[in-house]
């Protein structure tokens, strides 16, 4: 087997033996890679700017993750209020 017919048949079969996080829909890529490109500099530039104060860097980031946090939280549990109301 030569390595164009390997490259090509690990092309067609990739899908069937590939983890799930390679054969996502397109969506989560442009969510992932693209949307939050501007959150990674952000968070980026928080500890690799200068001047660096790291303390005042982890409580931006803390906040940030703890509104993540609530956010889901609250999606959540509307999600199951809906769930147990509606269904």
């Amino acid at each position: 087997m030569n390595v164009l017919s390997a490259l090509l048949t690990a092309l067609v079969f990739a899908p069937a033996y590939a983890p799930d996080w390679v054969t996502q829909t397109p969506g989560l890529w442009l969510i992932f890679g693209i949307i939050f490109v501007p959150v990674y500099i952000f968070i980026g530039s928080w500890f690799l700017g200068k001047p660096g104060n790291f303390k005042t860097a982890m409580l931006g980031f803390v906040v940030f993750i703890g509104l993540i946090v609530l956010l889901w939280t609250g999606m959540f549990l509307q999600t199951m209020l809906i769930r147990f109301v509606f269904f």
